[in-house]
């Protein structure tokens, strides 16, 4: 792999060594992170909207595993903290704007897969 090639909100180096896996073998995996999860903002604002604090806990906890998979770590971080949040009495107004971040970390992730699967 060409060890130059940097895609933001993605650490690339650090997911291929931890996967013990080629680069063409995790551009696959992010190709399928991008498809499995291209629902997950919308539904979990759907969640949110219904007050269903635990739909919005199990959509963040699941987008923080993939998101750790792939060592998207500010996306992990983010949903992990949504997650956290719904532990305790959520408030909408802090777990909107968790959302709102998830979202655009979520964007950038999803734009920095397309750019690679695009080469």
């Amino acid at each position: 792999m060409n060890k130059d090639i940097k895609l933001q909100g993605i650490e690339i180096n650090e997911a291929i060594d931890a996967l013990g896996i080629d680069f063409s073998l995790f551009k696959t995996i992010l190709k399928n992170f991008k498809k499995n999860n291209s629902n997950s903002i919308t539904l979990i604002k759907e969640a949110l909207n219904n007050n269903d604090y635990y739909q919005v806990k199990e959509i963040a906890h699941q987008l923080k595993g993939s998101s750790s998979n792939i060592r998207a770590n500010n996306l992990k971080k983010i949903a992990m903290n949504i997650e956290l949040a719904c532990n305790d009495k959520p408030i909408d107004n802090q777990i909107s704007e968790m959302i709102e971040n998830l979202e655009k970390e979520f964007n950038i992730v999803s734009l920095s897969i397309e750019s690679i699967n695009n080469q």
